[in-house]
C-alpha cells in the first residue's frame, strides 16, 4: 500500500495546483479566508472521533514494531512513532467547546508533519514487513479521515481542495480494499463471483481520478473526470445490492466504506442529482 502515501508527496503541490485550476475554471475569487467560527458541538463530536482513531491507529502501530524491535532501526522507528503519538494527543486534548478553527488546524498541520514523516520511516525500515505496513495504511487513512472532519464547513477554495485531494487518495485506498475483499469472497456463491470484475474497473476509475486531482484541474474539469468513477460505481452497486449481509458481511461493510468516501468526493465537486448510494439486504 506504499501507494497512498508515496501520493502525500505531492499533495501540497497539487493543492496548490488544485487552487489555481480551481479559481480560474470556475470564476470564482481566487481566495476566500478560512472561517474563524469555533466548532458547533456536532462538529466537535465529529472530530474527537476521528482523532480517537488516530491516536489508536498510532498505538496500534506502535504495538506492531514493538514486536520486533530488536535493532536499533527499528527502534528508531518506535521513537518516532511515539513523537507523532505525542502531538496526536497534544491536538485530542485541544478539541474543547470554544476552540478556534485556526488552532485547530495549527495543531492538526503540526501532527500531520509528524504522520507523514512516519508513513516514510515505515517504508524505508518496514518495507517487507506486512503488518507495519497494514497498521500504517490504517494510519493514513485515519489522518484522512480527520484531516475531513475538521475541514468541514470550512468553504475556503484552499480548504476544499485539500479536501479533495485526501478524498481521492481515500478513494483510491478503499476501492482496492473493496478488491481485496471481492477477490476473497468471489466463488462463495454466484453472485459475489460477479463483484470482482466490477470493482476492479472501479479502481481503475479511481486511479484516474486521483491522477486528475494531481494536475491542478477546475472544480469543473474534476467533476467531468469524475462521471467515469460514478458510472463504473453505479454497476458495482448492481452487483452488491444482491448480496445478503448475513453471508458476505466484510464485503459489504467494505463497500460501505467506499460508498462514504464517494459520497464525500460528490459534495466536495458539487454534483447535481441524487447520488446512488449503497443500500444491504438485511
Amino acid at each position: 500500500m506504499s501507494s497512498i502515501r508515496s501520493g502525500w508527496k505531492a499533495l501540497t503541490l497539487a493543492t496548490a495546483l488544485l487552487v489555481a485550476g480551481s479559481a480560474v475554471g470556475d470564476e470564482k475569487p481566487a481566495a476566500e479566508k478560512p472561517t474563524e467560527r469555533i466548532l458547533q458541538r456536532e462538529e466537535l463530536a465529529s472530530v474527537q472521533e476521528a482523532a480517537a482513531s488516530l491516536v489508536r491507529e498510532l498505538e496500534n502501530l506502535q504495538e506492531q514494531i514493538s514486536f520486533e524491535a530488536g535493532d536499533a532501526k527499528q527502534r528508531a522507528l518506535f521513537a518516532q512513532v511515539d513523537g507523532a503519538l505525542a502531538r496526536a494527543v497534544h491536538f485530542q486534548d485541544a478539541l474543547k467547546f470554544g476552540v478556534s478553527r485556526a488552532t485547530l488546524y495549527q495543531y492538526f498541520d503540526e501532527m500531520d508533519k509528524r504522520l507523514h514523516e512516519v508513513s516514510k520511516g515505515v517504508l524505508e525500515a518496514g518495507s517487507k514487513n506486512a503488518n507495519w505496513q497494514r497498521a500504517a495504511d490504517r494510519l493514513t487513512m485515519a489522518d484522512i479521515g480527520l484531516h475531513y472532519a475538521l475541514s468541514q464547513g470550512d468553504i475556503s477554495e484552499e480548504r476544499q481542495v485539500q479536501m479533495m485531494a485526501r478524498q481521492a487518495d481515500a478513494l483510491v485506498f478503499a476501492a482496492k480494499e473493496l478488491q481485496r475483499a471481492a477477490h476473497f469472497a468471489a466463488g462463495t456463491n454466484p453472485k459475489s463471483t460477479l463483484v470482482e470484475p466490477a470493482v476492479a474497473k472501479l479502481v481503475k476509475a479511481a486511479q484516474a481520478f486521483h491522477q486528475a486531482t494531481q494536475a491542478g484541474k477546475s472544480r469543473q474539469q474534476l467533476s467531468e473526470d469524475f462521471k467515469t468513477v460514478n458510472q463504473v460505481w453505479e454497476e458495482v452497486l448492481l452487483r452488491v445490492r444482491d448480496l445478503d449481509a448475513k453471508d458476505q458481511a466484510y464485503l459489504l461493510r467494505s463497500a460501505a466504506r467506499l460508498d462514504r468516501v464517494h459520497d464525500h468526493l460528490y459534495k466536495l465537486l458539487k454534483i447535481e442529482g441524487k447520488r446512488s448510494s449503497l443500500t444491504v439486504q438485511t
